[in-house]
């Protein structure tokens, strides 16, 4: 399976059939986050982050500013045979990663890709509902 970076990506519905059962409810099924491959996150967003960390625990902003952009390079351009035969792709120790846990990682990608996804839908339409607030008008009184 491939994944697709785009500018506009098709609703997690339409790429599954998994339907909220709430508005702003997050998708756990992680079947179904393995299905998303079509993505649109912005994770070069500061406030798109913010917001992951703020509903998910999973925080991407940790490390210098060079990790940061590499972590982000990752979850968004890396393809499954990027991390399935890249010879960069290696442990924080920089000791290499066996075929089998590529396998491993390929999966935990998607996982943390279709969760992404499923976080920028729900940050899409939060900010679209977000007004600016405006000063209360007050009728004077006669």
């Amino acid at each position: 399976m491939g994944t697709t970076q785009k500018r506009h990506a098709p609703t997690i519905l339409q790429q599954t059939g998994w339907q909220r059962p709430f508005p702003q409810c997050i998708c756990q099924d992680l079947k179904v986050l393995q299905r998303i491959s079509i993505y649109s996150f912005d994770l070069s967003d500061r406030k798109f982050r913010d917001y992951v960390a703020a509903r998910t625990g999973v925080v991407y902003d940790y490390g210098t500013p060079a990790q940061i952009a590499e972590r982000i390079d990752f979850y968004q351009n890396w393809s499954d045979d990027d991390i399935r035969s890249r010879p960069d792709f290696t442990y924080a120790d920089q000791t290499s990663v066996s075929i089998e846990d590529r396998a491993v990682w390929i999966k935990i990608v998607r996982i943390s890709r279709g969760k992404l996804q499923d976080c920028w839908e729900l940050y899409q339409n939060h900010q679209a509902r977000v007004q600016p607030r405006q000063r209360p008008m007050f009728a004077r009184a006669a």
